[in-house]
């Protein structure tokens, strides 16, 4: 779980939600001013926000285990569970995906350059499950 608590006031930034990364047809688009805050189950949606221009956008961001003490926290500040969906121009939508979908391309083929899993990334975790990991924590 994480919590989003936008700091920049840019009418036109949105948090785009997807329960499929590759399928806009899944996703949810919440405006984000200033003040917005969001939980969201990252394990559940793909996210990311879309801020157009070039002025930096700012976000506190925090994470958090699902538990019922989460669930009480939340419930506490009446959240809005629905909401309908931010406008994009589809000129604009279409244009972004082509973008995305030439930076994911580029990335899984300089991937398979350097022989790793081009697949990390799909959800699959396939490279991080047969890679042994060192922590001191």
């Amino acid at each position: 779980m994480r919590a989003f608590f936008n700091l920049t006031d840019d009418a036109e930034s949105v948090m785009i939600l997807r329960s499929d990364k590759d399928d806009r047809t899944t996703e949810v688009r919440i405006p984000m001013p200033a003040g917005q805050q969001v939980v969201i189950d990252t394990q559940s949606f793909h996210h990311a926000v879309w801020h157009p221009g070039s002025e930096p956008r700012y976000c506190l961001i925090t994470s958090y285990e699902s538990s019922p003490e989460l669930d009480e926290w939340i419930a506490a500040r009446h959240p809005r569970t629905s909401i309908d969906n931010h406008p994009i121009d589809a000129d604009v939508a279409a244009e972004g995906e082509a973008l995305a979908e030439s930076k994911r391309q580029a990335r899984a083929a300089a991937l398979a350059a350097k022989g790793e899993d081009p697949r990390f990334g799909d959800g699959s975790m396939a490279v991080q499950e047969e890679k042994e990991v060192l922590s001191e924590a």
